[in-house]
C-alpha cells in the first residue's frame, strides 16, 4: 500500500529556526501555484484558504515575507535552489522527503 501523500510546505526549516532566534533578520519568499480555491490571486494579494493560513502564520511570527503564485515547476525549483525560499501546497512524497525540511500539513 502506498504511503499517504499530504499537502505540505517545503520551508527548509526557516520558520522553526526563526522562532528560536527572534533577532534573526530574515525575509522569506513563499511561492505556490494557483490551485483554486486553496491558492489564487486577487489583485496583488495571494489569497485562498491555504494562502490565508500561511499569511496568518507569518503574521503571528512577525517574519518578513513576500508571497507569489507561479507555475509549480518554477516554485519547486526555487525552493530547491534558492535560500529562504519555500513552496507551499505541494505533495509530500517518499522521493521528496529527504530533499527538504517539511512543515505541515496545511490541509
Amino acid at each position: 500500500m502506498p504511503a499517504p501523500v499530504y499537502s505540505a510546505s517545503l520551508c527548509a526549516g526557516l520558520l522553526a529556526a526563526t522562532l528560536m532566534q527572534p533577532a534573526l533578520a530574515l525575509k522569506l519568499t513563499l511561492t505556490a501555484e494557483t490551485t483554486y480555491p486553496a491558492v489564487m490571486t486577487q489583485g496583488a494579494r495571494v489569497t485562498g484558504h491555504a494562502a490565508e493560513k500561511i499569511h496568518e502564520i507569518m503574521r503571528r511570527t512577525g517574519i518578513d515575507y513576500s508571497m507569489a503564485t507561479m507555475p509549480w515547476k518554477r516554485a519547486y525549483t526555487l525552493a530547491a535552489t534558492a535560500q529562504n525560499t519555500c513552496v507551499f501546497m505541494t505533495s509530500r512524497t517518499p522521493e521528496r522527503e529527504p530533499l527538504f525540511k517539511w512543515i505541515g500539513p496545511i490541509s
